[in-house]
């Protein structure tokens, strides 16, 4: 599930396997070998990623010695454009994310796995049943607080990676706006449309989101 530009599901399993690492320095070590990604730019991860994935790039030659087509993977007309834009934000931006529920998961009141401990449960039952119930508050919180920017799906890579031959498949919403109002032609009635499209239906996105975390998980952001 891709939320923005860095998915939502990610940062949470991650956050969840590097609070069951046992060794600090090495959590530490983790921690910050997965959250550097986060300060690389945009530019320069993208600029990359098209020179690797290009028709003669270092990814492209090495997936030709497993049978694959010799192409340009990002003019592609599949879904393999939309793979790559989320593995680059998965990638830059879930170590970053996963801190929220690092420091969620480390203001856990030991005595509660103490207690599960001598009760005699396994790891994966303390997380299931105090863990991941400890941090479900913040989880719907930051759920809630995403869903409303859905149509603001990685904007930047989108606008960097695409090109006039893939428009058709590889556009989203916020991409889409922004070439009516600055490209050929300069539609900007069109484009103000779409601008307040995507603010109201985020609205109802974010109150409807809001409402079913309330009846669901008895949590909501307001």
């Amino acid at each position: 599930m891709c939320i923005r530009d860095r998915g939502f599901i990610a940062p949470v399993i991650l956050g969840l396997l590097i609070g069951q690492l046992r060794s600090k320095r090495f959590s530490r070590v983790v921690q910050t070998v997965t959250y550097m990604p986060y300060f690389v730019s945009a530019v320069v991860c993208c600029t990359l990623a098209a020179e690797f994935l290009k028709d003669t790039g270092a990814i492209t030659q090495l997936l030709t010695f497993f049978g694959a087509e010799k192409q340009n993977w990002l003019a592609n007309n599949s879904p393999t454009f939309w793979f790559i834009n989320c593995f680059l934000g998965i990638w830059q931006g879930a170590g970053y994310g996963a801190i929220i529920y690092i420091a969620t998961i480390a203001g856990i009141d030991q005595t509660l796995y103490e207690a599960a401990c001598i009760d005699g449960a396994s790891r994966w039952q303390r997380v299931w049943n105090i863990t991941i119930p400890s941090i479900l508050p913040i989880v719907v919180m930051m759920f809630t607080m995403q869903i409303g920017l859905v149509f603001m799906t990685g904007f930047d890579k989108v606008l960097l990676l695409y090109m006039p031959t893939t428009y058709e498949f590889a556009d989203c919403l916020s991409t889409y706006t922004y070439r009516m109002a600055f490209s050929t032609g300069n539609d900007f009635s069109l484009s103000t449309a779409s601008g307040l499209f995507q603010s109201v239906v985020g609205t109802i996105l974010l109150v409807t989101g809001n409402k079913l975390s309330a009846k669901a998980t008895k949590l909501s952001l307001f």
